[in-house]
């Protein structure tokens, strides 16, 4: 780390900052529940777990690339929440743009490269329609089959 002479510490090499940010969006992702969520304790369905930081800027190729790597692991069931994350986060995203603003196309940008860069055409898979979907990161993938009606971005 290195100290500025205003007192603000930056790291030296931007790959370690890097690291914890891979670290934190691959617990976000793979965690659907809060760790201080008693709910189920009362009977209660969970809190579902936001990945908020995951939607605050896009992602750079390199880190999406990086966090598909991470995820790699059980990247079935790294697809399955990637799309649960878009599918039912639009009226949050549109209400926390601040936030969430780039949470569906990042997690688009992860879910295609963990699929072979290929997304898929079936919408009970993955359902792109009406969708905020900023700054995804799809070059090089297959969209030939994706309908992509009524796809909202900014404003839209």
């Amino acid at each position: 780390m290195t100290r500025t002479e205003d007192g603000i510490y930056s790291f030296v090499d931007p790959s370690v900052r890097e690291y914890f940010a891979v670290r934190k969006f691959r617990d976000d992702i793979l965690n659907t529940e809060y760790p201080w969520d008693s709910s189920r304790e009362r009977a209660n369905q969970p809190v579902q777990r936001i990945p908020i930081e995951l939607g605050l800027r896009p992602l750079t190729s390199r880190m999406a690339n990086i966090l598909a790597d991470t995820l790699r692991e059980d990247a079935e069931g790294a697809r399955q929440r990637l799309a649960t994350i878009i599918h039912t986060t639009v009226d949050r995203i549109k209400a926390s743009t601040h936030t969430l603003y780039y949470l569906a196309g990042n997690c688009l940008s992860v879910y295609a490269r963990l699929n072979g860069n290929t997304i898929p055409s079936d919408p009970n898979r993955l359902d792109l329609r009406g969708k905020w979907l900023n700054g995804a990161l799809l070059e090089s993938c297959n969209l030939s089959k994706v309908d992509f009606s009524k796809i909202s971005s900014a404003g839209g």
